[in-house]
């Protein structure tokens, strides 16, 4: 996409393939790459309990709509799970839009009840607790140690570098 480079290696239907456009698509990859990487583990080393435990300082009402967002991810693996099962028990038959149409319309249907289930579960378990009493306490699992706060200083000082240097 990019034409201005100086050393020319090739031409490609009169348009010039240079050194420096594929350098640059090489170091775009590796960028690419590199925040991928990055997304990959963070998604494996930070769960909903921990965005739940940095966010509830903030606002604890962010807290729990960050906490809803994060529940439906379950649920399309859960969905692909009725899915397999209509599949697996011979119900989802046929090729029509309707026949199709309805089959998902059920699959759906299971799904809703079975997270208004998980919340009704989660309702009795919240009262329990005493939540909307009042008298309200929480609990963390995690602790900010030593270690944790070096790494912090660790990380923003990098970060502020990397951007720094761009």
């Amino acid at each position: 996409f990019n034409h201005n480079g100086v050393t020319d290696l090739f031409y490609i239907n009169d348009m010039a393939v240079t050194l420096e456009n594929i350098v640059y698509g090489l170091i775009m990859t590796m960028m690419l790459m590199g925040v991928s990487l990055y997304f990959v583990t963070a998604g494996c080393m930070i769960d909903s309990e921990k965005i739940l435990y940095v966010t509830d300082r903030i606002s604890h009402n962010l807290s729990l709509i960050i906490s809803m967002v994060l529940r439906f991810i379950p649920m399309i693996r859960r969905w692909h799970e009725i899915h397999e099962a209509q599949l697996g028990m011979l119900c989802a038959q046929g090729t029509g839009f309707m026949v199709k149409a309805k089959q998902y319309t059920k699959e759906l249907s299971i799904l809703i009840s079975w997270c208004l289930e998980n919340s009704i579960d989660t309702f009795v378990s919240m009262e329990s607790r005493g939540y909307g009493t009042g008298r309200r306490s929480s609990y963390h699992r995690f602790r900010m140690k030593k270690a944790d706060v070096i790494f912090l200083i660790l990380f923003m000082v990098l970060s502020f570098f990397i951007v720094y240097t761009f």
